[in-house]
């Protein structure tokens, strides 16, 4: 999914950053880790992002595909 982002990436990362700042307040705890993993592995994901083409399989419905 970042690999097809491409530039809005940086924007996705930042809404983990924010979705993980609401859940700490809200006192959801869970959440909050999930977000936060997402955050913290966020330069290794981009690497990898970068590193490797995107591949899809045929057939297998694209997420980011208008219809």
């Amino acid at each position: 999914m970042v690999a097809k982002l491409g530039s809005k990436a940086e924007t996705a990362r930042e809404l983990c950053y924010r979705l993980y700042t609401l859940c700490e307040r809200r006192k959801r705890a869970a959440e909050a880790m999930a977000y936060n993993g997402l955050v913290q592995s966020w330069p290794e994901i981009a690497r990898l992002a970068a590193e490797k083409p995107r591949a899809v399989l045929p057939g297998t419905p694209d997420l980011f595909e208008q219809e």
